[in-house]
């Protein structure tokens, strides 16, 4: 059976970043540790890098998919987050703004 997820990539303080949040369709529970293990270091360090924030993927609500800016994209595979968070984290820089993601909005 599938189950699909909301998930965001969250930094501590921030809180969830903006446009870093997709829905994940997989066989299965998963878990947050699940999440951190399918990704490659690589993406962390590079929104690391980039951000200034170090984050981790949580599970969040399904509640909270009513109140996003967006409707986040439906993704079938971790290749596809890994592609979707690395193009959302380019779309985040070419747009200027400093505080991009920091301003998650619901």
């Amino acid at each position: 059976m599938l189950n699909p997820y909301l998930i965001s990539l969250t930094n501590a303080y921030f809180g969830p970043l903006r446009g870093m949040t997709f829905i994940i369709i997989l066989p299965g529970q998963i878990t947050n540790a699940t999440c951190e293990n399918h990704l490659p270091e690589k993406v962390f360090s590079k929104v690391y890098r980039t951000t200034g924030m170090s984050t981790r993927f949580i599970k969040m609500p399904w509640r909270l998919v009513l109140d996003l800016e967006r409707a986040p994209p439906v993704i079938t595979d971790w290749d596809s987050a890994e592609s979707y968070v690395l193009k959302s984290l380019k779309e985040g820089v070419d747009s200027g703004d400093p505080f991009y993601f920091r301003k998650f909005i619901f």
